[in-house]
């Protein structure tokens, strides 16, 4: 199939018109030319179009795939393989505004996430966070077997779903631990995410305070503020990020210490010397909050 655009000012039916896309299809077989309806067009030679050079064939054609729903679901799947970026991008882009999205779609999604092409990635996260819960299964696969890039691209959409993401505890946990920083803090991060389900990761994420890079200890921190009065063991360990050489956790701790409220009555002594000596005068305004927080509740 060929898509031919011709773009010719004029008026239409006494309408004006700035430019007229029409696409052409060549009907196979008959080597004669016919208006395509995108709506009666088939889905591969929509995909075909994707990788058109004309950027507003490629865009009629995402909103054709788009019109046709669960039924255009096979063919953005093969498009998710293809060699073309432009191609893979736009087939995210459409499966993200297509519902619901079936196991296979959801099989191919997790897939992508190891994607060299960071656009495509980012469609990717997105289509799979519209599934909800039903995304998790894939993503704990996604956890538990991809490379890095993969890995925190699966974390970000554990982190998309919140508490529906609570049945990848367990493995987030242990990425608490894994050798690559920035695959820490988005464990880290999504776990936070998760919030007060994610309560069994309160040991793991105390350990994670004491981690040599900064983004990992802000987040654990954040982390262990979203799980609430139940991370009031972490209090101790959160305390001393207050003393962290990075001023963004330290702002962090202080916030985490007032989330978890009175089991972080520990803390006082520390937050009123802040509150007292400090020269920032926003990390002075933060420790009486938190002071007034932890007090009253």
């Amino acid at each position: 199939m060929v898509f031919v655009v011709s773009r010719r000012a004029g008026r239409v039916g006494g309408v004006g018109v700035g430019f007229l896309a029409v696409a052409i299809a060549l009907m196979p077989g008959t080597g004669k030319a016919a208006c395509a309806d995108d709506k009666k067009d088939d889905p591969a030679n929509l995909i075909a179009a994707l990788k058109d050079n004309d950027a507003q064939v490629r865009w009629r054609a995402k909103q054709a795939l788009r019109a046709r729903g669960p039924e255009a679901i096979p063919a953005l799947i093969g498009a998710l393989r293809d060699e073309s970026e432009t191609a893979r991008t736009s087939a995210a882009y459409v499966l993200k505004h297509i519902s619901p999205l079936d196991a296979a779609a959801g099989a191919a999604l997790a897939q992508a996430l190891n994607d060299s092409s960071a656009a495509v990635r980012a469609y990717t996260i997105e289509a799979l966070t519209t599934m909800g819960k039903a995304a998790v299964p894939e993503m704990v696969r996604v956890l538990d077997k991809h490379d890095v890039t993969g890995i925190i691209a699966g974390a970000d959409v554990i982190a998309a779903l919140g508490s529906d993401g609570a049945d990848a505890v367990p493995l987030l946990t242990e990425l608490l631990a894994y050798d690559d920083a920035t695959v820490r803090a988005a464990a880290a991060r999504a776990l936070g995410s998760i919030g007060k389900t994610a309560k069994a990761a309160t040991a793991a994420l105390t350990k994670a305070l004491e981690d040599t890079e900064y983004p990992v200890r802000d987040r654990a921190t954040w982390a262990l503020g979203r799980i609430g009065p139940a991370a009031a063991p972490a209090v101790p360990a959160i305390v001393k990020r207050l003393d962290d050489t990075h001023a963004w956790v330290r702002r962090t701790a202080i916030h985490a210490l007032s989330e978890i409220g009175p089991g972080a009555s520990a803390a006082l002594p520390r937050l009123r010397q802040i509150a007292r000596d400090e020269d920032d005068i926003g990390v002075q305004a933060m420790a009486e909050r938190a002071i007034r927080t932890i007090e009253r509740s």
